[in-house]
């Protein structure tokens, strides 16, 4: 019985649509771009010069022009890590972080909201990679600290993406 719930589950979030949308305008020019591809151009959104704006990681269609708002990524397959200890810190030879976050939590949550949030933060995704094989976005999230418990990794397909796009 244990192995059937266990089943379910898994098929359950293989089924589920991997990345939430929401329909969005063309965002302000100081925008900043993560990653573009032939199809997608990915951007983050932060709260602006005066703070007055809502944050926001966007996606274009190359193909159609339209914009989307993406406000949720599934956890299936996601990988959640926290900020290093003060000896991971020097090991990798990076300064003290001001702000400390541990998103291992989110594992048991269906989705999770972009941009992540922490105590004193937000985090978009530093790098996103397309994974040709399996067709699914990467996006990695706390990489360039180079300490592996603190990266983050969402992913999300490409066919999910199209649809959301589709007229």
């Amino acid at each position: 019985m244990q192995a059937l719930l266990i089943l379910l589950s898994f098929v359950a979030a293989e089924d589920r649509v991997s990345v939430v949308l929401e329909s969005a305008k063309e965002p302000p020019a100081d925008r900043q771009e993560i990653f573009t591809d032939d199809t997608y151009r990915f951007y983050s959104l932060n709260f602006g010069s005066k703070g007055g704006r809502v944050p926001g990681f966007l996606v274009q269609s190359k193909k159609s022009g339209e914009w989307r708002r993406i406000a949720k990524i599934s956890t299936a397959g996601a990988q959640f890590g926290r900020s290093p200890s003060f000896e991971e810190s020097r090991a990798a030879g990076i300064a003290d972080l001001q702000v400390g976050w541990d998103f291992r939590y989110l594992k048991k949550q269906d989705y999770v909201e972009l941009p992540l949030r922490s105590s004193g933060s937000i985090m978009f995704p530093e790098r996103i990679a397309w994974d040709r094989e399996r067709h699914e976005y990467v996006a990695y999230f706390n990489e360039q600290l180079k300490v592996p418990a603190s990266v983050t990794k969402l992913v999300f397909r490409g066919d999910d993406l199209a649809k959301a796009f589709a007229p």
